[in-house]
């Protein structure tokens, strides 16, 4: 028994968000554990506050229910993500699609930036022709 303030609170959090996942979705902890990526076990000793979730368990929780580790540990009522505090994953960018899409800030530029879009569209179109044969 871990027996602290924050697994308590941790584990009723957490009781709650499979209780209602079992019963919307009609999953059971197999189902559950495995979109998690935890152990049924493990999932079963944090539900029974047998055990404590490490920090990668703890992430992979709150992802899953789009929850905050702070609410999961009591540290926050807030159950969502502030959307300033989701990190996105870095936007590709193609700097093809960079030029293709410039924009001319002055009519002086803009045979130039023709030009520009004119050689990158050919230069992207010979790379895919390249990788596609």
């Amino acid at each position: 028994m871990t027996n602290t303030d924050t697994t308590k609170i941790f584990q009723k959090r957490l009781k709650k968000f499979v209780t209602d996942q079992k019963k919307t979705k009609k999953y059971n902890f197999d189902i559950i554990s495995g979109e998690i990526g935890i152990k049924k076990s493990s999932l079963s000793k944090y539900l029974n506050d047998e055990a404590e979730s490490g920090i990668n368990n703890l992430v992979k929780i709150a992802k899953y229910f789009r929850i905050s580790t702070d609410y999961l540990l009591g540290l926050s009522d807030v159950q969502s993500f502030q959307k300033e505090t989701v990190r996105k994953e870095p936007e590709k960018i193609n700097p093809f699609d960079s030029i293709i899409n410039l924009k001319p800030y002055s009519d002086d530029v803009e045979k130039g930036c023709l030009n520009i879009k004119s050689a990158a569209i050919k230069i992207k179109n010979a790379i895919k022709k390249a990788f596609t044969h």
